[in-house]
């Protein structure tokens, strides 16, 4: 199940107490682009989070829907879900939320 779902998360100078809130996402693959240069916070997660399969900084804020879409062109598996970082979500919510998708 896990391996059918990627978790993309669109960053702008998020504070890292958020980004602590990811461990619920360790057995998922995640990409995520940090759109205010921030190469500490990149250092960081890729760091305490070996799942994260891509992770892009871009020097200027595109905005919103471009950078979901930019992120959702490097999805591989059959879902992906879409999280902000001060947004709390657990297992048990993703799988109720796939098992609804199937």
């Amino acid at each position: 199940m896990k391996s059918e779902i990627t978790i993309i998360m669109l960053l702008y100078k998020t504070p890292s107490k958020l980004l602590r809130r990811l461990s619920v996402l360790k057995n998922f693959k995640v990409i995520i682009l940090d759109q205010s240069n921030d190469y500490k916070t990149k250092k960081f997660l890729v760091k305490n989070y070996p799942n994260i399969i891509n992770y892009d900084v871009r020097e200027k804020n595109l905005g919103f829907a471009k950078g979901v879409n930019d992120l959702v062109k490097k999805v591989k598996t059959k879902y992906f879900l879409c999280i902000q970082p001060d947004v709390s979500i657990n297992l048990k919510s993703i799988i109720k939320l796939k098992k609804t998708l199937d």
